[in-house]
C-alpha cells in the first residue's frame, strides 16, 4: 500500500508540474536561463497532496504503515533511505470530525456493520434506530453496497433501507445490480473526494479484472 500511495501522490504532483510547464509554453511566457531546464519558475509552488487510505475491514489494519516496513534495510544505511508513511483511517474505529452529512452517515453505518464485538442482531437494531433518526442518502447506500458486497431490496414505500440491506447480508446479487451499484459508488467518490476513476476503483477495491470494463462504461456515460 505505501508504494501505491507513492504512485498516487507522484501522479498528482507531476500533473501540477506538467500543467504549469504547458501553461508557460502555450502562452509563450519566457523563463530566465536557470529556469529553462525545469520549465517552471523558481518561485512556483504546487498544492500539497494529502492521501487518505480508507480501510473498512472487520479486523484492525495489520499491514505496513510506511515504506520502511516493506524493506529489508541494513541499519547502517536506514537513515539514507527515504520513507513514505500512510494515513490510515479505519472505518469501524476512528475519531474523525466530519462536516459533510453524507460522510457522517457513511462512516457511522460502516462502523456499525463492521463492529464485530456486537452480534448481528445488535448491529441490525442499531442500524434501524440510526435510520429512523436520519434521512439516509441513496448515494450513501450505493457506497455501502459496493464496499460490503451486499444485495439490498426496496421496502414497501420504494425506499432502500440499510436495515433491509443487513437482512440480505452476504447474499450474492445479480451481476447487473452489482455493476450498477459499483458505477454509482465510483461516481460518488469521484465527485465528493475529487478522485480519478482509477483512484475511486482502488478505494473501493474493485477487482482488477472488472476495472477495464467499468472504465469503458463510465467513459461512454460521460461522452
Amino acid at each position: 500500500m505505501p508504494v501505491r500511495v507513492m504512485g498516487y501522490d507522484y501522479y498528482t504532483y507531476n500533473k501540477q508540474y506538467q500543467d504549469r510547464r504547458a501553461y508557460y509554453k502555450q502562452n509563450n511566457i519566457k523563463l530566465v536561463e536557470h529556469e529553462f531546464i525545469s520549465g517552471i519558475r523558481k518561485t512556483d509552488r504546487f498544492l500539497p497532496v494529502v492521501t487518505l487510505v480508507l480501510y473498512y475491514g472487520e479486523e484492525d489494519w495489520d499491514g505496513p504503515m510506511c515504506l520502511h516496513d516493506m524493506l529489508d534495510i541494513p541499519e547502517e544505511i536506514k537513515k539514507y533511505i527515504n520513507d513514505y508513511r500512510l494515513n490510515i483511517i479505519q472505518i469501524k474505529d476512528n475519531n474523525l470530525q466530519l462536516h459533510n452529512e453524507k460522510n457522517k452517515d457513511l462512516f457511522k453505518i460502516m462502523s456499525i456493520i463492521y463492529d464485530i464485538k456486537k452480534s448481528k442482531e445488535e448491529r441490525r437494531e442499531e442500524l434501524r434506530k440510526y435510520e429512523e433518526s436520519r434521512k439516509i442518502s441513496e448515494s450513501v447506500v450505493d457506497v455501502v453496497v459496493a464496499t460490503t458486497n451486499i444485495q439490498i431490496k426496496y421496502n414497501k414505500e420504494g425506499e432502500r433501507k440499510v436495515c433491509t440491506l443487513w437482512d440480505e447480508v452476504r447474499q450474492e446479487g445479480r451481476q447487473e445490480g452489482k455493476a450498477w451499484a459499483q458505477y454509482e459508488a465510483i461516481e460518488n467518490l469521484m465527485d465528493s473526494l475529487n478522485l480519478s476513476v482509477e483512484e475511486a476503483m482502488e478505494a473501493l477495491k474493485i477487482p482488477e479484472s472488472d476495472r477495464e470494463q467499468i472504465t469503458q462504461k463510465l467513459a461512454q456515460k460521460f461522452v
